[in-house]
């Protein structure tokens, strides 16, 4: 079902994998998305978090750094 998701979201060139540094395994995906350079916009989001890191401070931190 998210195949043709995650394979856009490759061929985009703006797809970040998102690792635990505890534990170094990949916990989920985000992505930028309708970069705009003449209003010099791009959205932030799109993303994918495995079910056991839901909630807490991983998304939040996540759009931080893609700021």
């Amino acid at each position: 079902m998210f195949e043709p998701f995650f394979q856009d979201a490759l061929a985009s060139g703006g797809a970040l994998a998102a690792s635990d540094t505890a534990t170094q395994q990949v916990i989920g995906s985000s992505r930028y998305h309708a970069h705009n350079e003449v209003l010099s916009e791009v959205e932030i989001g799109w993303t994918f978090l495995a079910r056991s890191h839901w909630g807490g401070l991983y998304n939040g931190e996540m759009k931080s750094l893609m700021l």
